[in-house]
This record gives structure tokens, C-alpha cells and sequence, in this order.
């Protein structure tokens, strides 16, 4: 079985999460490749899509019109706070028109983030004139009229407009049309050549009550981790060659950019501001991921910037007592299944996916959204109890271990794929 999977780009949380899943279709015996806007390296089974520029004035002035429109959106999305790191997207890309003939002897093709390399138009000609298509979602943009997460709002039930992070109260705002265009053209692919690929039961569930994909498969399947790369490592010689002391409690963040609101560094902040001199002595923080942390504590920081070695980054998780997610909203973050896998257990709010795989007193302690008193008493109560703390590691582990393999997620996703194949009455190709 030929399998393309497409994604914008090669690093990010996302597109870590396509090439894992790509490995482990290549060790099941898949013919599975990656296309992408930039390559990494010399590796084969990485294609680049260059864009196709289109010549002539009319095509001139269609280029620098959307680019200009882009361009005042998000200017007008910043203005009323909204984080930069993500930003409203208006479904567009720039001409990739190669893509088509790339994945021209595709059996399957999966879509991962493809912001700004496929909008709704190509998912459509994707999945009528190539190959049956399955859409892994990373966040709630396919559902959108724009933004990576809704904040809450449930505006893309009911078609967008009137964004609350544009302060609009135009019906037919920018984020309205985005909308309609996605409803557009996703209403011409036949239901059984486009199903929907969740990680979460939270983000699954978004897809299933959405206009976009009504009618369309949805399943959830979690992403998966390497559970020898990210394993326990000696605790002692992490801590050695990261400057902590054997007795620092040792308290762990982790962001793509740790300054992201979503992410809540400022919800921690807040639970830990007040400490006084006495409960903030042992304490360390530890922080990883691009930006300069703004984060004023009582607490000793050590900030390491952002990390892209899965081995250094299993010492740092190993280094560890508690990994903390004080995320606002979120999916299924890698961090927390990479926190997991070295048996580090997690406290974080009840929110998104989180609760998937947090299980209070035996994979860490959820905490109710917002509640920052709560936050701190867990991460507190964490440490103060060595049995729990260890009892919980050895769970993760375990957990990790039987559910989140790649084999596993690998398999889930071929039994999928066949049937897709199948329904498009493509039997022959599924060997």
C-alpha cells in the first residue's frame, strides 16, 4: 500500500507526530512517503513540493490582493491580543498544483497540519481525483472559520462570524467567509473518500459535532511515541549535567514557545508567585522551548532553550518530578506522552486531551480549568509523597508502553486505510 503523507512542515509538534507515525508505517511494511513545503536532510522518503508561480498581471494582482487581505487579518487579530505564534488563517495556499501530480500513485493520502500548502479546495481535488483521503487533525483549524482553537467560544458549530478574537460583531466577517469556503468544498467530496483522524476524545468529539465534516467517518486515534528514545534515564546524571542538585525538586515545562498563552506558563506563574522564601527553597524550575521565558518567580529557573534531540530531551523529562501542562486548551500534547514514556507524572487541568491520559492517583492529578490554588497543591502534593510520586512514574510507563506504541498506532491507522481503500472499491491495492 502506497501511502502519502502530507505536511506543511518538518518540525513543530505536528509534524513530529506525521514522521513517527511515517516510520512506523515503514517498519509494518508500508510504502509510506512524506511531502512537504522544505526538506530535512537527505532522507529519500521526504519529497518537496515547490510552489508554482503563476505569470501575467492578473496573476500578479490576485497574489499581492490575498497577500495584502492576509496580511490586515492578522494585524487586526494582534491588536485585539491574539498570540502571534497562532495566528487567524484564512483557508488559502499558495499554488501547489505539483502536489497533485506528486501524489499521483497514491493509494491513500494523509493529511497532517497542511496550513498554507493545502486549503479546503485541494483536500476536495485530493479526494475526488486521487486517492481516498484521511485527515489527522493536530488542532481545531480544518473546523474553523480561522483559528487553531476556539478559546471556548463554539462559534464553528454554527458557521463562524462575529469573532470574538477579531472583537467583531459582523456576521460575515473574514473568519465567516473562511468558513463558508471550507463548507464549500468539503460538501462535494463523497463521505466515504474523506474520514477524520482525531488524537483526543476531546478533539474527535469537535469534528463529529461539526457542519464541516457532517456526514464524514471520524475515529480516534492517539499519537504514538518512540518508547526506547523516550524512556527513564538515570535520574542522577540528568540532573549532573543539567546544574540540579540530587535534591532539588525538580519541576518541568515544556512549549514549541513557551511564551504561547494557550499554554498557561502565566496560569503557573499565578500558583507559584506566592510562595514565600521558606516553601520556594529546593525548588527548580525547568523550561524548554523556543522564546525567552517571562516568568517572574521566587523559584530558581533554568531555562534551556528549545531542544530538538529526543534523547536529550528524555534526560530533561528523567530529570524531573512532575511534568506540569497548565494549558487552557489543548489536543493531545507530545510533551505529555513524552513526559509519560520516562515514567514522569503529569499535573495539569482537565481541559482538551489532557484527561486521555492524566488519570488522578495513578498517572498524575488532573485539576478542574482554572483553578490555580489547586494547580499548586498538586504539584505539591507530588512531591511531598515519594510512594505516590514513584507509583505513578512506574504507571506511566506502563501506560505508555501498551497503548501508545508506534506499532500500535500504526496498525490502527492500516486498518483504517484499508477499509477506506475498500469503500472506494479499490480492494486490489490493499495488499
Amino acid at each position: 500500500m502506497k501511502v502519502s503523507i502530507v505536511t506543511t512542515y518538518l518540525h513543530g509538534g505536528a509534524a513530529r507526530a506525521a514522521q513517527r507515525l511515517h516510520r512506523a508505517f515503514r517498519d509494518a511494511g508500508q510504502e509510506s512517503t512524506i511531502f512537504a513545503t522544505a526538506g530535512n536532510g537527505d532522507d529519500p522518503t521526504v519529497r518537496v513540493v515547490g510552489r508554482e508561480r503563476r505569470r501575467g498581471p492578473v496573476a500578479r494582482v490576485a497574489s499581492y490582493l490575498s497577500r495584502r487581505q492576509r496580511t490586515n487579518l492578522t494585524k487586526r487579530y494582534v491588536a485585539q491580543g491574539g498570540d502571534p505564534n497562532e495566528p487567524l488563517r484564512p483557508d488559502w495556499a499558495p499554488d501547489y498544483r505539483g502536489l497533485l501530480r506528486a501524489l499521483a500513485e497514491s493509494d491513500l493520502v494523509n493529511l497532517h497540519w497542511v496550513a498554507g500548502f493545502v486549503d479546503s479546495r485541494m483536500v476536495s481535488a485530493i479526494a475526488n481525483s486521487v486517492a481516498p483521503v484521511v485527515w489527522t487533525m493536530h488542532d481545531m483549524l480544518p473546523l474553523t472559520g480561522g483559528c487553531h482553537y476556539d478559546s471556548g467560544c463554539g462559534r464553528y458549530l454554527q458557521g463562524c462570524g462575529c469573532c470574538p478574537k477579531l472583537a467583531s460583531t459582523d456576521s460575515s466577517d473574514p473568519t465567516a467567509r473562511t468558513w463558508e469556503k471550507k463548507l464549500a468544498a468539503l460538501a462535494k467530496v463523497p463521505n466515504r473518500s474523506l474520514h477524520v483522524v482525531a488524537p483526543s476524545n476531546w478533539l474527535a468529539d469537535c469534528a463529529r459535532n461539526s457542519p464541516l465534516f457532517a456526514g464524514k467517518g471520524v475515529s480516534l486515534i492517539p499519537n504514538s511515541i518512540d518508547t526506547e528514545t523516550f524512556a527513564p534515564r538515570d535520574k542522577a546524571a540528568a540532573r549532573t549535567a543539567l546544574g540540579i542538585s540530587a535534591e532539588a525538586k525538580a519541576i518541568l515545562l515544556i512549549s514549541q514557545d513557551i511564551n504561547t498563552p494557550r499554554k498557561g506558563s502565566d496560569q503557573f506563574v499565578a500558583a507559584f508567585s506566592t510562595l514565600d522564601s521558606r516553601s520556594a527553597e529546593n525548588l527548580v524550575l525547568l523550561t524548554v522551548g523556543a522564546g525567552i521565558p517571562n516568568l517572574s518567580l521566587p523559584i530558581a529557573h533554568r531555562h534551556v532553550g528549545e531542544i530538538r534531540d529526543d534523547r536529550r530531551l528524555s534526560e530533561i523529562y528523567s530529570a524531573a518530578d512532575v511534568f506540569v501542562l497548565p494549558s487552557r486548551q489543548d489536543n493531545l500534547p507530545n510533551t505529555m506522552i513524552e513526559a509519560m514514556a520516562c515514567g514522569t507524572p503529569v499535573v495539569g487541568f482537565a481541559v482538551g486531551g489532557i484527561p486521555d491520559m492524566v488519570r488522578s492517583e495513578e498517572t498524575g492529578i488532573l485539576v478542574q480549568a482554572g483553578d490555580i490554588a489547586g494547580l499548586r497543591q498538586a504539584v505539591e502534593r507530588v512531591f511531598n509523597d515519594r510512594d505516590l510520586r514513584n507509583r505513578m512514574g512506574a504507571r506511566c510507563r506502563e501506560f505508555v508502553l501498551r497503548d501508545y506504541r508506534p506499532a500500535v498506532q500504526a496498525s490502527r491507522y492500516i486498518h483504517l486505510f484499508r477499509d477506506m481503500i475498500a469503500q472506494r472499491g479499490f480492494a486490489n491495492q490493499i495488499a
